[in-house]
């Protein structure tokens, strides 16, 4: 445990600091079952993985935090309206809502610049089938 009086050591083998109270344990004695597959294995094999598991447990967390959001919103808010101009970040929101099952408590409407691609228009009208749901043009 941390003491402000106590000596703080850098340990580089963690690159952090310990207290010197606390005596450093190795892996064979903490961890005897990792040290094996971790001889066995691909170092860069490992951290590939730890990543990628990671990065997913991450991704997971931060959909349901944004879908407590749309939530609280629809729950706190009278009438709330989601703009798209189908730009990538409102690709996303439009996903998430989905998710959380909103699509018919949240008005989606889109807005028309008149200045858009003919692409840009095939691509609503996939957007709306893919989630089926109209929106409002603007």
């Amino acid at each position: 445990a941390f003491s402000p009086s106590a000596p703080q050591l850098l340990n580089p083998s963690a690159s952090k600091f310990v207290s010197p109270s606390i005596p450093k344990l190795g892996r064979a004695t903490t961890m005897p079952r990792l040290r094996t597959v971790m001889a066995a294995a691909d170092p860069a094999q490992l951290a590939l993985d730890f990543n990628s598991q990671n990065k997913e447990s991450r991704l997971k967390f931060l959909q349901q935090q944004a879908i407590a959001d749309l939530q609280l919103a629809v729950k706190n808010y009278e009438n709330p309206v989601f703009t798209t101009a189908l730009i990538a970040g409102d690709d996303v929101l439009l996903d998430l809502i989905h998710k959380a099952e909103l699509m018919d408590k949240i008005k989606i409407i889109f807005i028309d610049t008149f200045h858009l691609f003919p692409e840009t228009h095939t691509f609503l009208d996939d957007v709306e089938k893919h989630y089926g749901f109209k929106v409002r043009k603007r």
